[in-house]
């Protein structure tokens, strides 16, 4: 495990698809701040001259650091996986990266896809590898992708299948 974490793309051709799953797993200064940030609060709240206050916020700190190193627990050396499915005429994606759920799945026909390829996201999206279906509809199939593999996605996609290779952008 390092620091900021690891994505992991694998790919696999099978007779009339393309598969590609991405493994995401979260690196360990995540928790490291999640854990100093209460740990901090707490010994502040030590030189609080005044003592219900003091009592208050160490409390509070302790509460805090409980629930850092629960959600740190659960989440420590999980790894959320997400795949696309690629057929002549659909996109399938499923998996945890797919707006915030385990078993989330978007299916998109490639007859509704007007461009798809690598897009860096926005405010509140992630990274990967991007369908759009109009203007304002766009949808992440694989989240998480660096430009770099998010691309060599999308070239695969092209190279198996030639009729939606035209909406690549």
């Amino acid at each position: 495990m390092n620091a900021i974490g690891n994505t992991e793309l694998t790919s696999n051709e099978l007779p009339g698809q393309l598969e590609f799953r991405v493994d995401s797993t979260r690196g360990w200064l995540v928790f490291l701040i999640l854990v100093i940030l209460p740990l901090g609060f707490l010994i502040a709240s030590l030189f609080v001259s005044v003592p219900n206050l003091r009592l208050t916020f160490s409390l509070l700190s302790l509460g805090w650091l409980a629930w850092m190193l629960i959600l740190a627990q659960r989440s420590w050396n999980r790894t959320d996986t997400t795949t696309l499915t690629v057929t002549g005429q659909l996109f399938t994606a499923k998996g945890a990266g797919l707006k915030w759920s385990r078993s989330a799945t978007v299916v998109v026909p490639t007859s509704e896809v007007k461009s798809f390829g690598f897009a860096s996201g926005g405010e509140d999206e992630p990274s990967g590898l991007y369908v759009s279906c109009s203007f304002w509809n766009s949808k992440c199939l694989l989240p998480g992708l660096t430009r770099q593999q998010g691309n060599a996605v999308a070239v695969a996609i092209a190279r198996r299948f030639p009729e939606i290779a035209s909406k690549m952008k």
